[in-house]
């Protein structure tokens, strides 16, 4: 795992100004690769024959998926295609993809599920990012944002200041999940998948490992009517730290200079199933809860991935539309 976090942290995705680079933690990489039903023929890397070091990495995962209520098939999820920076032009990424085709429908799959940013033929689904700015002068430092015409940075804090619990309309008590609260959250969650025409065919085992915490690094709030003892909401998002990569800001005249900071930390919404409370306010917490609750690496900011709900509510909670658009991709099933 060593190994493979250090070639994740130093090739793996970069923006397009090549101004910051992902940089998953190794208790995130696990999570994401060693699901249940974990098949570890489905992590296929090329090394050098020299050093041995890793030169290409792709993962998958077995899972199901429902379709329109009717179909449920099985599929394999890809994630962490990575080719190493200065081999770009070798043409591994089709070597890699053909392999690991190869290894999954030796195993009875036929169909895998992959994203990207890059629009190719042809996505099913699209998502959007929206960003909902923590801490405003660091990354107005970093050129993450760039601060206003006429707007004093200061001002521009006040604005963007996360809000306090009080300011937090919630119904219930929030607290994180535990294993006793396991069987609730997957009801709340069977019932919030009805909503989607696609979605992931989870057992509750399955969803426990995703979202029970993982210490540092992966949160879920559970919302909790103590009257009735009942868990009537949830909220899990998970760290995604970035390198950053030049320590000058140089996007925009406003704010130029030196910075000393060398991470973006960002809290990235994983799921949310919001039946008595507000979406709205739920996401108000996380703000209020990444940044004030957490001591250790507090969020700079809030990320989340939605194909619905959340433009009904970005105005309130302060979210901004990004520009890239996350294309869904579900190989070998046609429509």
């Amino acid at each position: 795992m060593d190994e493979l976090y250090t070639f994740l942290r130093d090739n793996y995705i970069e923006d397009d100004n090549g101004e910051f680079r992902f940089d998953y933690s190794k208790e995130i990489i696990k999570w994401a690769i060693q699901k249940p039903g974990f098949i570890n023929d489905w992590c296929l890397g090329v090394r050098s024959a020299k050093n041995q070091k890793i030169l290409a990495f792709i993962a998958g995962a077995p899972s199901k998926i429902t379709i329109y209520a009717k179909t449920t098939i099985k599929a394999a999820i890809m994630s962490f295609l990575c080719v190493h920076k200065k081999l770009r032009s070798k043409k591994l990424t089709p070597v890699l993809i053909k392999e690991m085709r190869r290894r999954i429908q030796g195993a009875g799959y036929q169909h895998a599920v992959y994203q990207g940013g890059d629009l190719v033929p042809t996505p099913f689904t699209k998502a959007l990012y929206f960003h909902r700015s923590l801490n405003i002068k660091k990354l107005v430092d970093i050129g993450f944002l760039q601060l206003p015409k006429n707007m004093p940075l200061a001002r521009y804090v006040k604005q963007y200041k996360p809000p306090n619990l009080g300011q937090c309309d919630l119904i219930g008590n929030p607290r994180l999940m535990e294993k006793k609260d396991i069987q609730g959250v997957y009801d709340l969650f069977k019932k919030d998948q009805k909503k989607f025409k696609v979605h992931f065919k989870l057992s509750q085992e399955e969803l426990a490992h995703l979202l029970m915490p993982i210490k540092g690094n992966l949160w879920t709030i559970v919302f909790v009517d103590n009257d009735k003892n009942q868990i009537t909401d949830f909220v899990t998002f998970y760290r995604t730290a970035s390198t950053i990569l030049k320590s000058v800001s140089q996007n925009f005249e406003s704010h130029k200079g030196q910075h000393n900071h060398t991470d973006l930390q960002i809290a990235t919404v994983l799921l949310h199933s919001c039946n008595t409370n507000n979406l709205g306010e739920v996401l108000k917490y996380v703000c209020h809860y990444s940044k004030n609750e957490i001591q250790d690496r507090p969020f700079d900011v809030l990320n989340i991935i939605a194909t619905r709900d959340l433009e009904v509510v970005a105005r309130e909670v302060k979210l901004g539309q990004g520009d890239g658009v996350l294309n869904q991709y579900l190989f070998n099933y046609e429509f």
